[in-house]
């Protein structure tokens, strides 16, 4: 038996929705490497990309006698979640130096991080992204 799951979403509200969580989260800071200290990482956006080819297994069941390796190799696009952030890193003095303020930073890194977005079946039947 094959079934096929079509799931359609707006990219616009689901990336609004992983920036809002991202923004809303606190997340803890790193502790201090070398004298030097992640003091801020601002999210600045986030975006859908379908610009990368990667290989996939279709798994299929065999119906009872050998018909091949029981999956289809496909190539197609893969789906990315891109968030583009700011990281501002100060030395551990420069904070020392301006106690309860955001000091100036000494480095600003601007990035993209790259998620591959990829639906799995988990053992109990439950999607998951």
């Amino acid at each position: 038996m094959t079934s096929t799951l079509e799931l359609q979403v707006s990219a616009k509200k689901f990336t609004d929705q992983v920036l809002q969580t991202l923004l809303a989260i606190p997340r803890p800071l790193p502790d201090p490497y070398l004298g030097m200290q992640l003091q801020r990482v601002r999210y600045r956006g986030a975006s859908l990309r379908r610009d990368v080819m990667a290989s996939y297994q279709l798994l299929h069941v065999n119906a009872g006698h050998d018909q091949g390796p029981g999956y289809n190799a496909i190539t197609t696009r893969q789906t990315q979640l891109a968030v583009d952030v700011t990281v501002d890193i100060t030395a551990e003095a420069n904070i020392a130096a301006n106690p309860n303020r955001v000091a100036t930073p000494d480095v600003t890194i601007d990035g993209t991080l790259i998620f591959d977005l990829e639906v799995k079946q988990s053992s109990i039947g439950v999607l998951a992204l």
